[in-house]
């Protein structure tokens, strides 16, 4: 999770550009897709898909997201699961 918490999450960004996915340049790495970082003050950053390694004994990508929280909202990092 982030420090980023608030009341309401801001409006939704923008559909993600689209994107063509080559085929995977090595064995045993996962596309993580392209996503929208919030920046904590309000706007999101896009940022590029990309091939990755899972680390150890992880498999799946869990994308950034919005989770409540009693009554706020935290945006949770990307991270593996």
């Amino acid at each position: 999770t982030t420090t980023v918490v608030v009341e309401q999450p801001p409006a939704p960004p923008p559909p993600p550009p689209r994107v063509v996915v080559a085929r995977p340049p090595q064995r045993d790495v996962v596309w993580i897709e392209g996503y929208y970082a919030y920046d904590g003050r309000g706007r999101y950053i896009w940022v590029n898909g990309y091939w990755a390694t899972p680390p150890g004994r992880y498999r799946a990508y869990v994308a950034p997201h919005w989770s409540r929280r009693g009554r706020s909202y935290v945006y949770v990092q990307g991270y593996w699961r």
